[in-house]
């Protein structure tokens, strides 16, 4: 038996094996999705801006740390950024055959501060997703919040800046401080951004 491959595209890799006295080649094709670099119509990118250019998060773009693949929400670099809407009250990321969803995990119990986000193939069941002028918020019946567009962008080892709604009060206000912040974690609000690319300034 032989065997080898082509590149056909940079997206594409065909691996073609062959076998004396057989008339067949099996082959298998593995593609990607990279992200789309330039806005859709309709759609929307999500960043963090908190008021100044010395936070680690700022202008880091909403996305999967699986890219265009369910997996945990954190604010990632521009290349990589997703395109969001909000359709009745989900907050829904834009794929090329179809859509995923932004997931709050329900609260336990009332001593939980900080809920972790995901993106999921099936929609939210907790709370609902708006925007406030340009700002991200979400609410939900039973849990009043100081600050229904508060975020927080909690560092993983692995995944970075995974991002968790913040039920406790916000302070950041445009202030370097972050007084009673969860420890690894920064105050955040999050804001859609509709020029035609995504951008760190």
């Amino acid at each position: 038996m032989s065997s080898g491959f082509k590149f056909l595209s940079p997206d594409y890799i065909v691996f073609i094996f062959s076998q004396d006295n057989v008339n067949t080649t099996p082959t298998a094709t593995i593609t990607g999705t990279p992200p789309i670099q330039t806005l859709l119509p309709n759609w929307l990118w999500i960043r963090a801006v908190v008021g100044d250019d010395e936070d680690p998060n700022f202008h880091k773009y909403l996305q999967s740390y699986n890219s265009y693949a369910p997996g945990d929400a954190i604010l990632g670099p521009p290349a990589k950024a997703a395109q969001f809407n909000i359709v009745n009250g989900q907050v829904e990321h834009y794929l090329p055959s179809g859509v995923l969803y932004l997931q709050v995990e329900p609260r336990a119990d009332s001593s939980v501060m900080k809920l972790k986000t995901s993106f999921s193939t099936s929609p939210n069941t907790y709370g609902t997703f708006a925007f406030s002028g340009d700002a991200l918020t979400w609410t939900v019946s039973g849990i009043t919040r100081p600050n229904n567009a508060a975020w927080l962008a909690c560092n993983d080892p692995v995944e970075g800046a995974v991002l968790y709604i913040n039920l406790g009060e916000y302070h950041r206000e445009l202030c370097p401080y972050a007084y009673q912040t969860p420890a690894g974690c920064a105050d955040e609000t999050i804001h859609y951004y509709n020029g035609a690319t995504a951008v760190s300034k």
